[in-house]
């Protein structure tokens, strides 16, 4: 909530009716009718900054006047000076009305009006009448208003409900009380004299059910719809107290006394941010001592809730309160009531019984708090240094106390005992601390739009002119015969048997494995657009009609053949198949990384340099595969090849040097690390590895050179040991880059640097799988920056990579979501965020997870999230278009298959779910490794779900008749 202290806003009371107001007494017999009158008053206290602003002017005023000397002044002229406050420079606002009230309901009409600068002040005087009124009402009886006593009745005016109910307008009922009647023994007595033959006055009786209806409203410039704040919904902080136990046994009444009888009130003050460095001071007064229901004493407040409004400004310092470990400080003090202590006798105990309590903020980090009640120990403050003893300061406070009786002799100086009363009795008060919104919000109540499946799928280009049938028939064959051709090759590579066995083997392989089918459905709807268009209406038992198709059809061949065989044509249809085809691969290959098939992946990578052999840019990202998941052998294999293809290669050549410095292969990788420099002389990253390569070979001098020339060569701002340590973790390298950053830690003191140097050791250690110490690192991390949803994102890793740490990854998972806020862009956090929930049957917030995921990186495997969970929460229109979306971009999960089947059972479609069916189990027999578990149990859930329900009997005989995943 950000306040505009330069925005002022304007205030209307306006009082409607009353209701059994105290109209004026009937006369009794012998008696004339009272003249007097009911009145009502509204008094608006002076503006709180204006005061503020007022005592400021006073004390330079003070610290600008001549000290006292004693000479040359009179008492009388002193005393004013210190009587002077900033309540008479403002005077208070007052309106009237002064009709009289002869009715128990009554029209008053009472408007009164104000303006205020919006500042937290003010909100939180609003807030909280406690903290300093704005404005009140009283009624009065009396013959005029220029001599109205003391009120009849009165209450404070509520304006809280302007700031809860975040309305401009409201109307409340504001009961009156009638005030307590304080007896001043110092006052005079009043010189009138009662009327003749009046009997003496008794007590008013309290008022009965007497009330106001009162409208106040509040006008201003606002963007966000309401005059007092530039957000919604504004921010309230709150101190609770609990109740004070286990008093002093020297507290407890004894004999007769009663804790109606007791001297004593207490409050606890204590300071809240504002913003900045600023604090403010506040207190909660009122203590009272009372019985508990078991009988014991205790000390509580009547109103024991103090809310403030927090400005943007002061949540934002209060979270760095808590990130920094600072404690709030309440100081617990007693006082003497005022209407039990007429003399003014001085509390010599009271510094005694002061104490203070650390209430830790640092809890409220954790995600959702928005509550903290703890119970503490009394904690006394220490007694000040002693000061010498002024005798006539001595013989003053003795005078002060004369006369004061029991007050007295209760207030006088206690013996000092050797251990504290609180100590002794262990005084313990229960506090909470509460917030209404929470410094870091759950993960799955952060603001997040309504989105759909149907709203973010990539939407499908419209065909802006149908072709014609004949010419998109055409296409549609060369299509299938690049896939074919394809197909082939890769097929043959792996016989060895004659043409005409290879070619029978083929056949097999293409019906085995869908390709016939997914032909047949490719052609299917251009075939029956051919026939509509260009012939009658089909006689299908006349044989004549096949024939006159078939040569159609093949007449068509043989033109997409003719026109394949082109050699522009061909390159143009493959140029534009390759580039889709590639990145689809590269995708797949990905997404099976990050769910660690890694044989799955390393097919892709093989698939991809077969298309084109020749591609420097294929085998380098297949020797970087490699060298991720440790395969060194192939890693060099492919990175040769690459600078075969291609000695000027970049990526090739500084992957192929560090491969060689991992394998302390320390000759040939100066070679390749100098032949980077040649060719670019200002590569950073060419510098950065020679400085490695000089320092793990001891050569302290040339080290020396290559490590400045790295850092004049860089473009960043950044330390060159973490460019080295980002580069070398993508590739999952941690031998050497465990040196390099641990040489980083003993060198620097730069907070940045810090927070990732213990973000790198811990995904380093993560990568090497040793949890301790990756724990370790990242908890310091968190230390340094609470929010950091790097770190809290790889703890979640360390957790999830590990057996029975389910419950412990979904907190840092949730942590490093709420942290990140809308600026989180990690997919693979909300992909394994996703899973977890998954797991948990939570699966609300598995789809929103997902969806998240999609958002960033719309793959199969996030879109088979969603689908998972909307087929779970029974929502199977959804479900189905997610489940297809995640088709369209790996038609050969069997997962995908699985659930489409599950799906097409609960929609009812038969045909489709006996098709997806058995997609699912030729996909599986194509993966029967990474798939297994997974398969067996969806499986299972198909058989059972196909065998409830009497349309689906033949799948379930299908299933129950084969072996399926064997």
């Amino acid at each position: 909530m950000e306040v505009d202290s330069r925005k002022q806003v304007k205030f209307q009371i306006k009082i409607g009716q009353g209701k059994y107001l105290p109209i004026a007494d009937p006369p009794k017999e012998g008696e004339d009718p009272s003249t007097e009158k009911v009145f009502i008053k509204i008094t608006v206290e002076p503006d709180q900054n204006e005061m503020e602003k007022v005592l400021a002017i006073i004390e330079e005023e003070k610290k600008n006047e001549p000290e006292d000397t004693g000479k040359g002044k009179g008492k009388n002229a002193k005393k004013g000076a210190e009587e002077e406050t900033p309540d008479e420079r403002l005077p208070k606002q007052e309106s009237f009305c002064s009709k009289e009230i002869t009715e128990a309901r009554v029209i008053v009409s009472l408007v009164s009006e104000f303006t205020r600068d919006i500042s937290p002040v003010l909100l939180n005087q609003l807030l909280s009448n406690k903290h300093g009124k704005i404005a009140s009402v009283s009624i009065y009886r009396a013959e005029s208003n220029e001599n109205l006593g003391n009120p009849f009745g009165s209450a404070e005016i509520d304006f809280a409900s302007l700031l809860e109910n975040k309305t401009h307008k409201v109307t409340i009922k504001v009961p009156m009380k009638r005030p307590e009647p304080v007896e001043d023994p110092k006052a005079k007595k009043s010189k009138g004299k009662p009327k003749k033959g009046a009997e003496p006055e008794e007590p008013l009786e309290p008022l009965q059910d007497a009330e106001l209806d009162i409208e106040i409203s509040v006008e201003g410039e606002s963007s966000e719809g309401h005059p007092l704040f530039e957000t919604l919904p504004p921010v309230y902080f709150s101190l609770k107290a609990g109740t004070l136990s286990n008093l002093p046994e020297r507290w407890i009444p004894k004999g007769e006394e009663g804790v109606e009888n007791n001297v004593f009130e207490y409050g606890l003050r204590f300071s809240l941010p504002l913003g900045g460095e600023a604090t403010r001071e506040y207190n909660l007064v009122g203590g009272r001592m009372f019985n508990s229901e078991d009988e014991s004493f205790i000390i509580g407040w009547e109103q024991s809730n103090l809310s403030v409004v927090l400005s943007k400004e002061a949540r934002k310092q209060l979270e760095q309160w808590a990130i920094g470990k600072k404690n709030i400080d309440v100081t617990f003090y007693r006082t003497v009531r005022s209407e039990m202590n007429p003399d003014n006798v001085e509390d010599e105990n009271e510094l005694k019984y002061r104490a203070t309590i650390e209430f830790p903020v640092e809890n409220m980090l954790k995600p959702g708090t928005e509550e903290l009640t703890e119970s503490f120990q009394l904690t006394p403050v220490p007694a000040p240094p002693a000061e010498p003893e002024d005798p006539k300061a001595k013989k003053k406070d003795a005078k002060k106390g004369k006369g004061g009786g029991e007050i007295a002799a209760l207030l006088a100086k206690e013996e000092d005992e050797e251990e504290h009363p609180y100590i002794t009795s262990n005084t313990t008060i229960s506090l909470s601390l509460s917030i209404s919104k929470p410094l870091i919000p759950l993960a799955k109540d952060r603001e997040r739009p309504d989105v759909k499946p149907s709203d973010i799928i990539p939407k499908r280009e419209p065909i802006i002119r149908e072709k014609p049938v004949r010419e998109k028939l055409r296409e549609e064959f060369k299509e299938i015969a690049l896939q074919l051709a394809n197909e082939y090759v890769k097929f043959n590579e792996s016989e060895e048997d004659t043409d005409a066995e290879t070619k029978e083997e083929f056949i097999f392989h293409l019906n085995n494995s869908g390709f016939y089918y997914t032909f047949k459905e490719t052609l299917k709807k251009t075939v029956i657009d051919l026939v509509k268009k260009y012939y009658a209406v089909p006689n299908l038992e006349n044989k004549q009609f096949f024939n006159q198709l078939y040569v159609d059809l093949v007449t068509e061949l043989n033109k997409a053949i003719s026109d394949l065989s082109s050699t522009n044509q061909q390159n143009s249809l493959e140029e534009q198949l390759e580039e889709t085809k590639d990145e689809r691969l590269v995708r797949l290959a990905r997404e099976h990384e990050f769910n660690n098939r890694i044989q799955e992946a390393s097919q892709i990578y093989e698939q991809r340099i077969t298309s084109d052999p020749n591609s420097a840019t294929f085998w380098y990202d297949y020797g970087a595969f490699n060298i991720k998941f440790g395969d060194f052998g192939k890693a060099e294999h492919a990175l040769r090849q690459a600078l075969g293809l291609s000695m000027s290669h970049m990526p090739s050549l500084l992957l192929y040097g560090v491969l060689l410095l991992v394998k302390e292969q320390y000759k040939e990788a100066e070679v390749i690390l100098q032949n980077i420099i040649d060719i670019e002389e200002e590569n950073t990253l060419g510098w950065s590895f020679l400085y490695v390569f000089f320092v793990v070979t001891e050569n302290e001098e040339q080290a020396n050179q290559a490590f400045i020339r790295a850092q004049q060569s860089c473009s960043q701002p950044t330390s060159i040991r973490l460019l080295l340590a980002d580069y070398l973790l993508q590739f999952n390298i941690h031998t050497i880059t465990e040196r390099i950053l641990l040489d980083e830690l003993e060198e620097t003191k730069e907070d940045d640097v810090l927070l990732e140097l213990y973000n790198n050791l811990g995904r380093m250690y993560i990568i090497r799988e040793d949890f301790a110490r990756a724990e370790e690192n990242l908890s310091s991390a968190i230390e340094k920056v609470y929010k950091n949803p790097k770190a809290w994102k790889l703890m979640g890793d360390m957790h999830y990579l590990q057996p029975n740490h389910l419950e412990e990854a979904r907190k840092a998972y949730e942590t490093a979501v709420s942290v990140g806020g809308t600026e989180n862009n990690d997919y693979e956090l909300y992909l394994r965020l996703g899973d977890v929930y998954l797991q948990d049957n939570e699966f609300e917030q598995a789809k929103n997870s997902f969806i998240d995921a999609c958002q960033i990186w719309p793959c199969a495997s996030s879109w088979l999230g969603v689908g998972q969970s909307y087929y779970r929460l029974a929502e199977y229109v959804d479900a189905e278009q997610a489940l297809n979306e995640s088709n369209i971009l790996n038609n050969d999960s069997p997962t995908v298959w699985f659930y489409l089947c599950l799906n097409a059972i609960q929609l009812g479609k038969k045909d489709q779910a006996e098709r997806t069916f058995r997609e699912g189990i030729r996909s599986y027999h194509r993966h029967p490794t990474a798939y297994k578990i997974e398969t067996q149990t969806l499986v299972d859930e198909v058989y059972a779900l196909a065998q409830s329900d009497d349309v689906f009997k033949g799948l379930a005989e299908f299933i129950q008749s084969m072996d399926a995943i064997q």
